[in-house]
Parts: C-alpha cells; sequence; structure tokens
C-alpha cells in the first residue's frame, strides 16, 4: 500500500527541519530538471534586499544557466488586503495545511511586509541584490491584484512565448 506524506505533515511550517528540507528539496528538484532538460516552474517568496535570499535564488537558477537554458522570472503583485483575502480562500485552505490557522496564516502573511518583495520602488532608490540578480534575466512584473488565478496564468503564458 503507498502513502502520501508531505514535510508540512510531518514538521510544522517554517521550523528549523522544514526550512532544511525545503531548501534541501528544492535544491535538488532544480538539479534533476535542468540536468534532465525539463522546464520548472518554482514559486518563492523572498526578500530582495536579503543576500542570502538573492544566493538562494541563484543557487536554484545555476544549474539551468550553466546548461545554456533560459530563465525567466515572474513576479507577482498585489496590495495587501488582497494578499489577505487569497489567503483564506477555499483553495488554499484545502491544499496548504499551514493556512488553516487562519490567525497564524494572516498574521504571517502581515510579517512579509517588513521585506522588500516587489521591484518597481523607484530609480532614486539603491538597486537590492534581488533586483541586481533579477536584472540578469526575463523579468515581468505583473500586478495581478484585479486578476482571477486564471487570467494571471493567460498573461504570464502570452509574456513566456514572446
Amino acid at each position: 500500500m503507498a502513502s502520501h506524506v508531505t514535510r508540512s505533515e510531518v514538521f510544522d511550517y517554517g521550523t528549523e527541519p522544514f526550512m532544511r528540507l525545503l531548501v534541501e528539496f528544492r535544491g535538488r528538484v532544480v538539479e534533476e530538471a535542468a540536468a534532465s532538460g525539463t522546464d520548472l516552474v518554482l514559486t518563492y517568496v523572498w526578500g530582495l534586499e536579503l543576500e542570502e535570499d538573492a544566493r538562494w535564488v541563484d543557487d536554484y537558477v545555476r544549474p539551468h544557466v550553466e546548461l545554456g537554458a533560459a530563465v525567466s522570472f515572474v513576479e507577482l503583485y498585489a496590495d495587501l488586503d488582497t494578499r489577505l483575502e487569497r489567503n483564506r480562500t477555499e483553495h488554499r485552505l484545502a491544499e496548504k495545511r499551514s493556512k488553516r490557522d487562519v490567525d497564524w496564516s494572516d498574521g504571517n502573511v502581515r510579517s512579509l511586509e517588513r521585506y522588500v518583495m516587489n521591484t518597481g520602488r523607484g530609480d532614486d532608490v539603491a538597486p537590492t541584490p534581488g533586483e541586481r540578480m533579477l536584472a540578469e534575466h526575463r523579468h515581468l512584473r505583473l500586478d495581478n491584484s484585479a486578476l482571477s488565478a486564471d487570467e494571471t496564468a493567460e498573461q504570464i503564458l502570452a509574456w513566456l512565448d514572446r
């Protein structure tokens, strides 16, 4: 009999073992995808001002870059109220166990406001480590506040096909 257990059913989201396994698992998936020529979509919330986050993202894309594959970044932007509303959707609550404690989850979303999570802060601001890295690759910044998931996906796919 086969069983299905995710890392979040063993270690709570954000705990040290969870994060260590997450980084290790993502890295291995990226390496294997690059080695096999498999296209990959990786979602990641990161603080653009954090050197460590920029290094992690660089580590994730490096295997593809070293093989000459194109790397494209899609940056989704939505205001805090929209993100909090989406944080409580039926699908998200069903698929992400960590979201079911809505008070904790909303607090987690709010806590991310202390980081620089989006580009477009203006030309008079020094670029962050993340912005410098994004400048080396194809990059789309998309405000999806008023877009459905399907509309967002359509715009991304149209951009990728250019």
